[in-house]
């Protein structure tokens, strides 16, 4: 008995251990695959799951809710992703994706938040150059992992981060309508 109620209480102790993370619903035309919802349309597939942004200014990861987008051109022409292709409903509200130049703006302003910035010890030259680099390689690396809109060749992909309100990160379900097709997302644990 006692065997018993120790591999209980151990089992509840590690599902309430257990990491809780958006999970996609299958439905009709979606398909779910290592956490990502994918959809296939006549000339493209796309893939998206909810994916916390790392990099090295890990500040952007505090501030924002991201997606992670995959897609791929299927068809022999060239096609058009859409700035409009990608919006989050939770409850009753939409959210659009914060465009780069915002979200730029708020990691440089982040950045420049440093009190010792201003007034350099000039014996620690070094120290702020390594800083201002440090800066801009979080930029760039910002930069190139932001999805990009525009034209998509045949064959080609495109993949990257759209940030949204960090609101999001509390909803229980939210629903990604990527190209009109709604993506379901349900909070839980696995």
């Amino acid at each position: 008995m006692n065997r018993i109620l120790f591999a209980a209480v151990l089992l509840l102790m590690l599902s309430a251990c257990a990491v809780a993370y958006f999970q996609p619903r299958t439905s009709e035309g979606v398909t779910v695959e290592d956490r990502f919802a994918i959809v296939r349309t006549d000339s493209l597939l796309v893939a998206v799951r909810p994916q916390t942004y790392h990099n090295s200014a890990n500040n952007l990861a505090q501030s924002y809710f991201c997606i992670y987008i995959h897609v791929r051109n299927l068809s022999g022409s060239t096609k058009r992703i859409s700035p409009t292709g990608f919006s989050i409903m939770a409850g009753e509200r939409q959210f659009d994706y914060i465009p780069l130049n915002l979200i730029a703006g708020s990691l440089q302003s982040q950045l420049m938040s440093d009190p010792f910035e201003f007034n350099p010890d000039p014996a620690d030259q070094q120290s702020l150059i390594d800083r201002e680099e440090k800066k801009r390689e979080n930029l760039l690396e910002l930069i190139n992992s932001y999805f990009s809109f525009g034209d998509l060749l045949p064959g080609g992909r495109k993949e990257g981060y759209l940030f949204y309100n960090r609101d999001l990160s509390r909803a229980k379900t939210l629903s990604i309508d990527a190209f009109g097709q709604a993506l379901i997302f349900d909070y839980g644990r696995p």
